[in-house]
């Protein structure tokens, strides 16, 4: 039974392929009848764009050069699938880029503009459709709003809600819209993923899958809470290299102890405590409805849980049905694209440094289940491979 576990990293290309979350984030700041807004929109985002092009060279990355020779396009853009009503009348506004952040490649593309309204507490709403037809069917437009009312006002919009009409949200509103977007989070996390496929190569029973994503549950939403509600944080500096180090270390220590000897719950639950800080990375920067951050937290964190279980259950299924009916895929196959994705993800020469040290490193003394020697010598020639056209450009 263990190796249909360990067949359900074989899925991982599968799940690669679906279309990751993107979002944008849409400040509002009142103060009397004065509004600022700003728009921030992700690099990722922008290269979804099927109706032109901005990354004109074909890198896989967008200069600011690219983007401001492509502004008409996106202002055009903007203007026809974002605007706001007052009282129900349309108001377009005008963006203009003030900030880009990231180095050569940039990462967000921040927009802001100031306006009047005639009335603050009038009926204010915003519309958006952006990017959902020429992009990402699945973009979500983040809102919070300051200044509107004695509380801060958060909300997303997505393919099933285009306005919202600035408003105290009820509690089910604050939990439902958090609960969306911890589910997309961590579908859309790669390197979470990657970490639960790790553990499964760790697992011989039902049993163990059960305590081991127990164990994952409970250490990342105590961390999550710490850092979400400011009591302990850690840089993602440190948070996002060492979540990738650790889908290694998992991987490596499990197929040198087998299945049946392993005990996934313990490093699921030790490296659980570093992933919960990765996933408040996202509530970092949306924040926490300042009248319900108990039902924020609960949302997100339950959005989380659902979203392991959307992942893990139909790669077990597919693993099961590809080994009974298809083909009996070798363990050292259903590795590499793990470990290669892991390397990868940290940085070419640390993720070699890492697997290196993982590998060779005498613990424990059991044989382990495959050749590890080869399995890190095809992950380093796949990265190198990988990276060599841009070390030629």
């Amino acid at each position: 039974m263990c190796y249909y576990y360990k067949l359900a990293a074989a899925i991982t290309l599968a799940v690669g392929a679906a279309h990751p979350a993107a979002m944008s984030h849409l400040n509002l700041k009142f103060s009397g009848n004065e509004v600022d807004a700003t728009l921030k929109i992700q690099e990722l985002t922008l290269r979804e764009i099927d109706t032109f092009t901005i990354d004109v060279d074909g890198n896989g990355h967008i200069t600011q050069t690219e983007f401001e020779d492509s502004w008409p396009q996106v202002d055009a853009l903007l203007q026809s699938t974002f605007w706001f009503e007052l009282n129900g009348e349309q108001f377009i506004p005008t963006f203009t880029p003030t900030e880009y952040l990231g180095d050569v490649d940039i990462t967000d593309i921040v927009l802001s503009t100031s306006f009047t309204v005639a009335d603050a507490g009038d009926d204010f709403s915003v519309h958006s459709e952006l990017f959902l037809d020429v992009g990402n069917p699945q973009h979500k437009t983040f809102i919070s709003v300051d200044g509107f009312g004695a509380e801060s006002l958060h909300y997303v919009l997505s393919e099933n809600t285009y306005d919202y009409l600035l408003h105290l949200p009820t509690q089910f509103e604050t939990l439902a819209s958090y609960t969306d977007l911890g589910f997309e989070h961590v579908l859309s996390g790669y390197d979470h993923l990657a970490f639960l496929l790790a553990l499964l190569f760790g697992v011989a029973s039902l049993r163990k899958l059960v305590y081991a994503i127990t164990a994952f549950t409970v250490a990342h939403s105590i961390t999550l809470a710490f850092s979400a509600l400011d009591i302990v944080s850690l840089p993602s500096a440190f948070v996002e290299p060492a979540i990738s180090i650790s889908i290694i270390a998992v991987l490596v220590a499990h197929l040198k102890q087998g299945a049946q000897n392993a005990n996934p719950a313990i490093p699921a639950f030790a490296f659980g405590l570093l992933h919960g800080f990765g996933f408040a990375g996202v509530l970092g920067e949306i924040g926490l409805a300042s009248n319900a951050k108990v039902m924020s937290l609960l949302g997100f964190n339950l959005g989380v849980e659902l979203g392991q279980l959307a992942f893990i259950i139909p790669v077990i299924i597919c693993a099961y049905l590809i080994h009974k009916y298809i083909y009996k895929v070798s363990l050292s196959v259903l590795a590499l694209p793990i470990m290669a994705f892991a390397m990868n993800y940290v940085g070419l020469y640390i993720g070699i440094a890492a697997a290196l040290i993982c590998v060779y490193t005498p613990w424990p003394k059991n044989k382990a289940a495959i050749d590890l020697n080869s399995l890190f010598i095809n992950a380093t020639l796949i990265l190198l491979a990988f990276n060599a056209g841009r070390w030629l450009a």
